[in-house]
């Protein structure tokens, strides 16, 4: 049905597929004319800035002015700007080099951000100059980066007064009316472009390059009916032909490609093309931009800060660069920050509306209404009919989840601008975001038509199409849709367990929700990963975005995530759904997921235990600023879990120190839209800097019985230092060991550890280092022969460890692993029960005991370790099944039928588990509840003639003989020696 997405400009990979295309475009779009070049007044690679106009205009210059002006080209393109100007400004005194030097001083200047000295050389020459494009060309773009429009304009208007075929100063002007509203205009200005192609092609590389530009806004702005193919045109014919044809050298091709297919999505050749242009020229401010807007997709912030200061290095004025680095801070939601990052960009050029606009944005997303409209005030004196203003706004506040002011501004950018597809594919994500699938095929729809090439609406259409077709099962509180065909089995318990936690959610937040929430649950982890970003991967297998929450299926398959508790998951993500409404949507998000956690009802986990006591160590807790960072923008691999945990921990805290009401208090003055700091003060009392510190001294104390060392690492430099003074104390070569260990310098630790333990075999820091190496190593052993050597290693200082420190927990821990892979288990016993003494929240101990236990089919010894383990660690099947199976044969059915429920609460696709609930199931009575597994298990197993049997004596004892019947004959055609056939008589009698 549709195009595909995904353009390239490689010719080698899409000669044959696009050759098609390309023939039918040669009626639209036709070589040029033998012999009807149009004349090109940009340098290229090996050309310096030529000054077209006139002949007479200016002597031919000399033979050794010229190859200086072409050396001074060439570094120019190589980004030898310093080297570059030197040459340039030697030229001035030549009066016939002078206006081309002048000329190629504004070009260096414009890429290291000398606007105004560029400027100044230009203004030294203002009558050699007046009569050349050139020198009103590079003018106006100087002017530009100064706020100047208006005068600009002008400039380029005279250049193409003195010659229509400056292909640069058109581009330049039809895109600065464009930027100011004068659509129009624009489009007058680059049909110029379209006839050109028709008659000639430029067969200089600068000048196709800025002709395919043009040429491709003026398809845009007039919606052509041919635009999908006009696109792969500029691609392959012009742009690719400019930099792979023409000139090699011609960054500006690549560049300009690379920014093409960055609009539609495909970052991945995007990539390619800058970087090939940072391979011609290092120092190229807007490659370094571009690959920094890829990395701000997928949120990858360091990189996307490494490339703003790398556009920086070169020009520090550079208003693309500050202005990425405002677009990371409004997504890291460090407001203040974007701001200043606009306001870097305005003291240069006050009239830059993409500054303005997303200084607007930030303002508006720190809940600074004022600031807003100062900021939009100034975007509409410069343009009333701004769509890149409205599109900003409408991003950010998506973002926020804003939604209704979010589509607002995005219909404000649509009505603008119709010919921009992006405004309307993002209206569609929010709407995606908001429930509202209908609106959003219908917008991106209208987007796809505007670009067939766009991977994000491409992929989002693709999904609704998916979502089209999915089951639908009604509840009072929630519709749930998921796919028929390979989810069915998980869909009646959810629907249960939705009802469930339903009552229990709203009754804690003391509130009824006004709509129904919906529930999607996706065959695959792309699928999901579409659904909640655009993109095909995600880390979670849950997500909400209000009225909507998504899920991974927990279905065991290559393409899911695999099993996980996914009724937990659906109680964690309902609680973002009452909160985000109770809220209006305005919560912390560190708030929503600390009571999110908190609301899971299950114990701190051993790791995430380990974590926050790490953090206290290396006095690392994130503050209440900077908490969001984690999720958003994690600086380690841990961040986004300690983000988590202590979300829940201050919760915990808050209730602790404040009462349980604060929690209300705190939504409250959210929903009003106070900013964090002013929810503190009303509904704590506390100013949000003493919270921080008051919460992280509560916080050590509640973590030091937990047995984990909190004394702060030693600095490693001054350990060496203090080591290499005294080499044979074995204290201080103890504590440096320790010291590398904890700063991750894993071969220096256990060099150290060695020298350590030759000294003093039983120096407790060095053995704790040896064996914590030497286990990563074992854990990361390519063969069993190596891991078994590692381990081999390790038992002798293990077992001195364990005589050293007898209620340390690294001993027994790692001596039970070594054992138990050995298959040792009798000596793994004991190894397990110290480990379970010494640190009662391992579920290592637990899992190992029970295997043992279960092993040599001791049950009942088997039973209190499962359940403490099941207590630890919800994601794992088999253990709420083993617990079931032993309560059943206990004939404790009432706990078995739980724990079976459990079990497929994790994983509802194994028909064992269901064949055991419905046994359990009879024998509890609950024979049409055991009918409803029977059925299940006929669905998934339509082979076994059992099932039917068995549902068929189920049916019998409720009295329903005509299913009764029907599930016997089933049985009977599968296995004509079935028990089943039993009914069958009896009814024939």
């Amino acid at each position: 049905m549709y195009l595909p997405c995904g353009l390239t400009t490689r010719r080698h990979r899409n000669r044959t597929a696009l050759s098609g295309v390309v023939l039918i475009l040669a009626a639209v779009v036709p070589p040029p004319a033998v012999g009807q070049d149009a004349p090109s007044s940009q340098p290229s690679a090996t050309q310096p800035a030529a000054t077209t106009g006139p002949a007479t205009t200016q002597p031919a210059p000399t033979s050794a002015p010229a190859t200086t002006l072409q050396a001074a080209a060439e570094q120019w393109v190589q980004g030898e700007y310093e080297q570059a100007s030197e040459q340039y400004r030697a030229l001035l005194s030549d009066p016939q080099t002078a206006v081309e030097a002048a000329v190629g001083l504004a070009r260096c200047a414009l890429l290291t951000g000398s606007y105004a000295e560029g400027l100044g050389d230009l203004d030294a020459l203002a009558e050699q100059g007046e009569s050349v494009p050139a020198w009103h060309t590079v003018r106006a773009e100087l002017l530009v980066r100064l706020g100047s429009h208006g005068e600009a304009i002008r400039h380029l208007r005279r250049a193409l007064e003195l010659d229509a075929q400056h292909h640069r100063a058109r581009y330049l002007l039809g895109h600065w009316l464009e930027l100011t509203g004068r659509r129009d205009e624009a489009i007058e200005t680059y049909s110029f472009f379209d006839r050109l192609f028709l008659h000639r092609m430029p067969t200089t590389a600068d000048g196709l390059t800025e002709a395919a530009k043009g040429f491709y806004r003026y398809s845009v702005l007039t919606r052509h009916p041919e635009l999908s193919r006009r696109t792969i045109h500029v691609l392959q014919e012009y742009l690719q032909a400019a930099y792979e044809r023409l000139d090699r050298n011609w960054w500006p091709a690549r560049i300009a490609a690379a920014d093409l297919l960055r609009s539609k999505g495909n970052l991945e050749q995007a990539g390619e093309d800058y970087q090939g242009a940072l391979r011609i020229n290092s120092r190229l401010p807007d490659a370094h931009v571009g690959l920094g807007l890829i990395a701000l997709e997928g949120w990858q912030f360091e990189e996307v800060e490494r490339r703003v200061e790398a556009a920086l290095a070169v020009d520090p004025n550079c208003a693309a660069a500050h202005n990425l680095a405002a677009r990371s801070k409004i997504l890291e939601r460090r407001y203040d920050e974007a701001v200043e990052a606009c306001e870097r960009v305005l003291e240069v050029n006050p009239r830059d509306i993409e500054a303005l606009s997303l200084a607007a944005a930030a303002c508006r997303c720190k809940y600074d209404p004022g600031g807003a409209q100062r900021y939009r005030d100034r975007v509409l004196e410069i343009n009333p009919r701004s769509a890149l203003l409205y599109q900003i706004l409408g991003d950010a506040l998506s973002g926020l989840r804003q939604y209704a002011d979010s589509e607002a501004a995005y219909l404000e950018a649509i009505e603008y601008d119709p010919t921009d597809s992006n405004p309307q594919t993002e209206l569609g994500m929010m709407y995606m975001q908001w429930g509202r699938e209908d609106r959003a095929r219908e917008v991106l729809d209208k987007s796809w038509k505007l670009d067939e090439f766009n991977t994000r609406t491409n992929n989002t259409i693709h999904l609704l199409e998916r979502i089209k077709g999915f089951k639908r099962a009604e509840t009072e509180h929630f519709t749930v849709l998921y796919d028929e065909e390979l989810d069915w089995p998980i869909e009646p318990y959810v629907v249960a367990v939705l009802e469930e936690i339903y009552g229990d959610i709203c009754a804690d937040y003391e509130t009824n929700l006004l709509q129904k929430a919906i529930i999607e649950i996706f065959p695959t982890h792309r699928d999901f990963g579409v659904r909640i970003t655009g993109k095909p991967w995600i880390h979670t297998v849950g997500a909400c975005t209000g009225w909507v929450i998504a899920l991974d299926s927990p279905r065991p398959h290559p393409q899911t995530m695999g099993p996980y508790h996914y009724a937990r998951v659906l109680r964690h993500e309902f609680i973002h759904t009452v909160t985000l409404a109770l809220t209006h949507n305005r919560i912390a998000h560190w708030f929503t997921e600390g009571l999110a956690v908190s609301g899971e009802d299950a114990p701190r986990g051993l790791a995430w235990r380990e974590l926050l006591a790490d953090a206290i160590r290396r006095d690392r807790l994130f503050s209440l600023e900077s908490v969001d960072w984690g999720f958003i923008r994690p600086q380690r691999p841990t961040d986004r879990q300690m983000a988590y945990a202590q979300s829940e921990w201050m919760v915990e805290y808050i209730v602790h120190r404040y009462g349980y009401d604060a929690l209300g208090r705190m939504l409250r003055a959210f929903a009003s839209g106070k900013p964090q700091a002013e929810v503190f003060r009303e509904a704590l009392g506390v100013e949000t800097q003493v919270f921080d510190a008051e919460f992280a001294a509560w916080a050590r104390q509640q973590a030091e019985p937990w047995g984990f060392d909190l004394t702060p690492p030693e600095n490693v430099v001054e350990l060496r230092a203090e080591a290499a003074d005294d080499p044979e104390n074995a204290a201080v070569l103890g504590r440096l060991a320790k010291a590398e260990f904890d700063d991750g310098n894993l071969e220096h630790a256990l060099e150290a550890a060695r020298k350590t333990l030759d000294l003093d075999e039983r120096e407790l820091n060095a053995l704790t280092v040896f064996v914590s190496v030497l286990a990563k190593l074992s854990e990361e052993a390519r063969t069993p022969e190596e891991r078994s050597k590692l381990d081999d290693e390790m038992l002798p200082p293990l077992h001195r460890l364990a005589e050293v420190a007898p209620e340390d927990w690294t001993a027994p821990g790692l001596l039970a692993d070594i054992v138990l892979r050995r298959q040792e288990y009798d000596e793994a016993v004991p190894w397990l029960e110290r480990l379970k003494r010494v640190c009662p929240l391992s579920p290592a101990s637990y899992r190992g005991l029970a295997g043992i236990y279960l092993r040599r089919g001791q049950a009942e010894a088997a039973l209190p370790e499962l359940l403490e383990l099941a207590r630890l660690d919800e994601h794992d099947p088999q253990v709420p099944g083993n617990i079931a199976a032993i309560m059943a044969g206990q004939d404790r059915l009432g706990e078995a039928r739980y724990w079976y429920m459990q079990s497929i609460y994790i994983d509802p696709y194994e028909p064992k588990t269901h064949r055991k609930l419905a046994e359990t199931l009879m024998r509890t009575g609950e024979t049409e509840a055991a009918v409803n597994e029977y059925e299940m298990l006929c669905r998934m197993e339509p082979g076994q003639a059992q099932n039917f049997a068995d549902v068929a004596f189920a049916y019998h004892k409720l009295g329903d003989g005509e299913n009764a019947r029907r599930r016997a004959e089933k049985a009977v055609e599968l296995d004509p020696t079935s028990p089943a056939g039993a009914l069958l008589d009896e009814d024939a009698q």
